[in-house]
């Protein structure tokens, strides 16, 4: 279970309890028995309202209608009306997908002048001036919900003047903004007030602690700013405080912790500072607290060391606390189900007491500390009830214990990024309710064979995610046929050795592959792929694989990532790539002895990277339209001829060196040009270099040198290359002096000009005006 899913698990629970009298007490005996008919004009007046709306499902309102049998408005799916006057008193609409025909429709539903109750939630209302009218008209409302109803702009002032009854207003999840209304204040009655999920910017109004009915408020998800208001002392009465998601500041006041009647409390995901108080230990109702995402200091242990049993839910993720983690800490928090710590400075050793004391936990989460030491051996004991477990991003040392298999409910376990050693427990793959498993990044050790025997006690193994790369995990590669749930494989830079197992593609499940850097060899054939539909991610490079498919396979998948660097593909050009949508490819040192084929440059897709460099590439490139991609790499080929238009335009990093092409002057058609780093080293360029330099002048780096044939001048344009860091032009047969122009090149480090035939005095700017220069190569040239 997620942190998401569970934190709403025990909202959805705390407000069923909060809201359980307010469901009671508009379910009494006042509403109308169906006996009795409802009253005409209010009939009529329901219908008009149902005229302006128009529904998805056609069937939706379908009790209310014109006909005889339909004339008792009372029995009409919504509504409720008082047993003894006949006045339709409760309207209940919500989530109906309901929406305006383009007319205004509350004209006809103020004309139930009697109603106490209104539900229009979850419906597309588009009517801006509908509260300034139900404020006007509605005067009898207690309950008011128009959340999720697509209202916008500000709540007008004119909503209070005859409000006098109100006790619940909920709209949240709508587009209402500027500042929260005094108005609001002038409403004695207001119990239940709920303005999340809206645009609201201002202050929180210091009057709204003077509402001492208050039992519900949530402002949440909004831009609010600035403090808790000290008046907010006053709420005696509340039992639900949520202020999250905001940009609230300043420390948070002791007075909070008086609030004897509070259950729920959430200040996640503002700029709360300055330390947790004491107090919060003395609310001895608490059952939720969230005081994630801020900038709290000081230590968990002393806040919390008194806290009452009653919390269930504690949330302080994401936040500068610091110290260890005492025994005290668990001493009271026996009924903790959920408890994150993620994202702090805690220290020491994790104690002993979260597996004794925390029994009742479903959600643990210690990542992202400096904690050291080992994993206690009484987490597998007794923590049974755990379903989400993460410990990464730590310092943790030794083994994983044996007895993590007895959490027979666990569905995530992180401990990635620690200093793990040892063999992974057999017992962790007789888990058969764990969904995601991390333990990347550490020193562990061991084959994976046992992993086929040993998850044989699992009829279904619902294992989705596998994570085990950067470890020393040896031996062979194991069957993963049990493991048909995989969606992510990963289990790169280890020493797995010997052929993949054909299994893996009965891993129908799969979209991300990742086996590189390991000692793997032989062949992959189709039979790896065969029910890998839903792949698109596929690492196995650096290994020694050999793909063995035909020239006219198509696979059965679409890659998006394709990384194959070092296996065997070639000696011809892979077909296969034409039917993916890879936006990075890495075909580099794959053995293809072929041309490039022409759709190839065709790819529709744009891509961040293409690399097909250390192959026996050869011929020429034709001049295509457009080739979208960030990073391309032809490097340590045979390519031949001039370097066609089109490479010069979508690209911010070139790399053509190691080749034989002939001529680059096809740059000079280039315009709005957005490379950075441009190499063509190391080639048979001729002939003057062009001047149409200052079309690139975000080029970070440019090597032409190691051409041995480009002759003429420097061209002048280059020193409209303000941004340049690293000029090499080295190993030519330029000649002439260097231009003046060069001494605009500010930000060069590395200017190698050495080899050449350059002559003239050393210009002086070199050491006034390159103040960053550190290697200077002017050597084996005509200088003086």
């Amino acid at each position: 279970m997620s942190r998401l899913s569970l934190k709403i698990a025990v909202q959805s629970f705390l407000l069923v309890y909060l809201l359980r009298s307010v469901v009671l007490s508009n379910s009494n005996s006042g509403v109308r028995s169906l006996k009795t008919k409802c009253i005409d004009e209010e009939r009529r007046a329901l219908l008009k309202f149902k005229d302006n709306l128009e529904s998805y499902d056609n069937d939706t309102l379908s009790s209310w209608g014109y006909e005889e049998e339909k004339k008792d408005c009372c029995s009409w799916e919504g509504v409720g009306c008082d047993n003894i006057t006949g006045h339709v008193i409760m309207l209940d609409l919500s989530h109906l997908g309901l929406r305006t025909r383009g007319k205004y429709m509350s004209p006809p539903l103020i004309e139930l002048g009697y109603l106490n109750y209104l539900d229009l939630s979850g419906n597309g209302l588009y009517e801006n001036n509908l509260l300034s009218l139900i404020g006007n008209s509605m005067v009898s409302l207690q309950h008011l919900d128009l959340s999720e109803t697509l209202l916008d702009g500000s709540i007008p002032e004119t909503f209070w003047t005859n409000m006098t009854s109100l006790s619940h207003l909920i709209l949240y999840s709508n587009g209402l903004g500027g500042s929260i209304p005094q108005g609001f204040c002038n409403v004695a009655s207001l119990r239940y007030l709920d303005l999340s999920g809206n645009l609201f910017i201002s202050s929180i109004p210091k009057c709204l602690g003077n509402m001492t009915l208050f039992e519900h408020l949530d402002l949440s998800h909004n831009d609010l700013v600035g403090s808790i208001p000290e008046a907010f002392g006053n709420l005696v009465t509340l039992t639900y405080l949520n202020l999250s998601t905001n940009h609230l500041n300043d420390s948070i006041p002791k007075f909070l912790g008086n609030m004897t009647l509070l259950k729920f409390l959430d200040l996640h995901d503002n700029s709360f500072n300055g330390s947790i108080p004491k107090a919060f230990g003395n609310m001895a109702t608490l059952t939720y607290l969230d005081l994630g995402m801020n900038y709290f200091k000081g230590s968990v242990s002393i806040t919390f060391e008194n806290q009452s049993s009653t919390l269930k839910y504690l949330a302080l993720d994401s936040n500068q606390l610091e110290g260890v983690i005492t025994n005290s800490f668990c001493k009271k928090l026996t009924s903790l189900v959920f408890l994150d710590l993620n994202k702090n400075k805690l220290e020491g050793s994790i104690p002993k007491c979260f597996g004794k004391n925390l029994t009742s936990l479903v959600y643990l989460d210690l990542s992202k500390n400096k904690l050291e030491g080992s994993i206690p051996e009484c987490f597998g004991n007794n923590m049974m009830l755990l379903t989400y477990l993460a410990l990464g991003n730590n310092q943790l040392e030794g083994p994983i214990p044996e007895a993590f298999g007895n959490m027979s409910a666990l569905e995530k376990l992180d401990l990635r990024n620690n200093k793990l050693t040892g063999e992974i427990p057999t017992s962790v793959w007789n888990i058969c309710t764990l969904r995601e498993l991390f333990l990347n990044s550490n020193n562990l050790s061991g084959q994976l064979l046992e992993l086929t025997q040993s998850s044989s006690s699992c009829t279904n193994h619902s294992l989705r995610r596998l994570f085990l790369h950067d470890n020393r995990i040896t031996g062979l590669f194991p069957s993963l046929r049990l493991f048909s749930s995989l969606v992510s494989l990963d289990i790169s830079s280890n020493q797995l050795s010997g052929s993949v197992d054909p299994s893996i593609g009965q891993l129908s499940e799969l979209a991300f592959l990742n086996l590189s850097n390991n000692l793997l060899e032989g062949v992959i054939s189709k039979a790896h792929f065969s029910q890998l539909s839903k792949l698109i991610y596929l690492d196995l490079s650096s290994n020694k694989l050999i793909f063995n498919v035909s020239y006219a396979w198509i696979p059965p998948f679409r890659l998006r990532t394709i990384y194959l660097s070092s296996c065997k593909l070639g000696p011809k050009f892979p077909r296969w790539l034409q039917s993916q949508e890879y936006s990075r490819l890495d075909i580099s040192n794959t053995g293809i002895s072929d041309s490039i084929p022409s759709w190839f440059w065709d790819h529709q897709y744009i891509m961040d990277r293409a690399n097909v460099s250390n192959n026996q590439l050869s011929g020429m490139i034709g001049n295509y339209s457009m080739f979208p991609a960030d990073v391309i790499d032809l490097s340590s080929n045979q390519l031949e001829g001039a370097v066609p238009t089109f490479l010069f335009k979508a690209a911010t990093v070139l790399s053509l060196s190691r080749n034989k092409f002939s001529s680059i002057n096809s740059m000079c058609g280039v315009t709005d040009a957005i490379l950075k780093v441009l190499d063509i080293s190391h080639n048979q360029l001729s002939g003057k270099l062009s001047n149409c330099w200052s079309q690139f002048n975000d080029l970070v780096v440019l090597n032409l040198a190691n051409n041995y044939e480009l002759s003429g001048e420097i061209p002048t344009s280059i020193g409209s290359l303000t941004n340049i860091n690293s000029l090499r032009l080295s190993n030519n047969k330029l000649t002439g002096e260097l231009p003046l122009s060069l001494k605009e090149c500010k930000n060069l480090v590395v200017f190698d000009v050495g080899g050449n035939k350059l002559s003239g005095a050393i210009p002086t700017w070199i050491g006034e005006t390159l103040q960053d220069l550190v290697i200077l190569n002017l050597r084996s040239n005509h200088l003086h």
